[in-house]
């Protein structure tokens, strides 16, 4: 059995006990544990390495868990999986912290142990192990993926960005996939519009505009094969995955997505071209935006 070090942060030391127990009863893992009363004193360490898990409650004196997991978020794109632990019911506030905190998972009071143990069944799949040939960083075998696939492909090189540019007033299209197997991780890869114009026009030879019949073909194309050149890395690391046809959509048509509650990024890698943002974003788990 794996063995995997998770934070509890909580200001009441009955509800962290009670966490602790719950992680124990579920035989998923050998859990070490390091607790906190508050976010503020929990942040440096969450930004450190060895941490697996983060356990948080949403409500705490100082820093709640929603303001921490943006801090974690802010400095460190590729963290840890991060369940929200929340007595909360009104379900519009439960679904603005999956969708704008970034939270992996919510875990609701009262605890139950069966109940933890399904829902965290994937997401601790999908942390990767720390030696031997599981060691699969999402972020980085999924950039590199991205890299060699634009390299390769399109003829264009991507300038890695320490975080996220500013959001622009333009189109975006995005290219889904999924990876489940040893793995199950879910993946969004999202191109400026002059971006995915240029990539769709040097793949396919021709030029495609945004409205251009083909461009998406194109971009699902292009998706494809990052998903497979994904999946190439992983076999190697003697993962067995299978990879999911991908899916293209514009901005629009995915924050309809996104308003439900289902997508929600651990690790993200941004990047930057002449003409504009790609960033590839990897959920880890079967559902992102779980609720345990």
């Amino acid at each position: 059995m794996r063995a995997l070090h998770a934070l509890i942060i909580d200001d009441s030391g009955l509800a962290r006990k009670t966490i602790l127990q719950a992680l124990a009863q579920t035989g998923l893992a050998n859990f070490s544990f390091t607790e906190f009363g508050d976010g503020v004193d929990a942040l440096e360490t969450a930004l450190g390495e060895g941490v697996d898990l983060i356990f948080v409650d949403m409500h705490m004196p100082r820093m709640g868990g929603v303001e921490f997991l943006r801090q974690l978020r802010k400095h460190r794109h590729q963290g840890p999986p991060v369940v929200m632990v929340t007595s909360e019911s009104h379900g519009d506030l439960l679904l603005s912290v999956v969708n704008d905190a970034g939270v992996d998972a919510l875990l609701l009071k009262p605890l139950d142990a069966g109940r933890l143990k399904k829902g965290l069944l994937p997401i601790i799949q999908a942390i990767p192990m720390k030696e031997g040939p599981w060691r699969v960083p999402h972020g980085e075998c999924a950039a590199q993926a991205v890299r060699q696939a634009f390299s390769r492909v399109c003829q264009l090189e991507l300038v890695e960005a320490t975080e996220a540019e500013p959001v622009g007033p333009g189109p975006v299209v995005y290219g889904l996939f999924t990876l489940s197997g040893d793995v199950h991780w879910n993946l969004t890869l999202g191109l400026d519009g002059p971006v995915a114009e240029e990539a769709a026009t040097r793949f396919g030879g021709y030029s495609m505009t945004l409205d251009h019949p083909e461009l998406g073909d194109a971009i699902a194309e292009l998706t494809n094969i990052i998903a497979g050149g994904l999946k190439r890395m992983l076999n190697e690391c003697e993962l067995a995955v299978q990879q999911s046809l991908p899916s293209v959509l514009s901005a629009r048509d995915l924050r309809f997505l996104v308003e439900r509650g289902r997508p929600t990024a651990s690790d993200q890698m941004y990047f930057l071209t002449d003409l504009g943002r790609v960033w590839i974003s990897v959920s880890a788990g079967l559902n992102p935006g779980l609720t345990l």
